[in-house]
């Protein structure tokens, strides 16, 4: 994913579960340099997208996290009721990730975001 996000000209930070994430993320304000979160759904016995999520809009972030995710077969008012911008089905080739990087940062409007992760 990281190397995809390359090859369109953005910088990806690879972590291995939601949990690694997470505390990248809310450490010294790293989260304000992050304009799109895209994290898997599917972590076993790690946290995974969804939970990703939340963690973050508890801790008061309104970072934009969306998901990826090869078994996710629910419909978008789902997703965003779990606090996702949307999901990417797996797998995906660099055209549809650019596509759907650009769709969910179009739903994102940066002047919502606050000041503490």
């Amino acid at each position: 994913l990281c190397l995809s996000l390359q090859v369109l000209g953005a910088h990806g930070h690879p972590f291995a579960d939601g949990d690694a994430a997470l505390e990248y993320l809310t450490k010294e304000d790293r989260w304000r340099d992050i304009d799109l979160v895209l994290a898997d759904l599917t972590i076993p016995s790690h946290m995974g997208g969804f939970e990703l999520a939340r963690a973050l809009t508890e801790r008061g972030s309104t970072l934009p996290v969306a998901g990826i995710s090869g078994y996710w077969q629910g419909h978008n008012s789902q997703v965003e009721d779990r606090g996702l911008l949307g999901v990417l089905g797996k797998p995906f080739d660099v055209d549809e990730l650019q596509e759907f990087v650009t769709k969910m940062l179009a739903l994102f409007d940066d002047t919502d975001r606050t000041d503490t992760p």
